[in-house]
C-alpha cells in the first residue's frame, strides 16, 4: 500500500526512509550470516531476507525518486 501511494500522488509526503533503512540494514546482515562459508546450510535465511532485501530496495529507490531534495 505504501508505494502504491506514494506513486499514485507522485510525491513521499510525510513518510520516512528510516523504517525501510533499518530493514535493508537487518537483511543484508542477515544475508551475510546466511552465507555458506559463515554458516553453512542455511538457505532458507539467505532466501527470505534476500527477498526482503529486493523489496527494501525498491522502495528506498522510489523515495528517492520522488522525495523532494530537502527530504531526501
Amino acid at each position: 500500500p505504501t508505494f502504491y501511494k506514494i506513486i499514485k500522488k507522485g510525491a513521499v509526503e510525510d513518510y520516512s526512509a528510516m523504517p525501510y533503512l533499518a530493514t535493508m540494514l537487518n537483511c543484508m546482515l542477515w544475508c551475510t550470516y546466511g552465507l555458506p562459508m559463515v554458516h553453512p546450510h542455511s538457505l532458507l535465511v539467505i532466501t527470505i531476507n534476500g527477498i526482503g532485501l529486493v523489496v527494501e530496495t525498491i522502495y528506498l529507490t522510489l523515495y528517492l525518486i520522488y522525495a523532494t531534495t530537502q527530504q531526501r
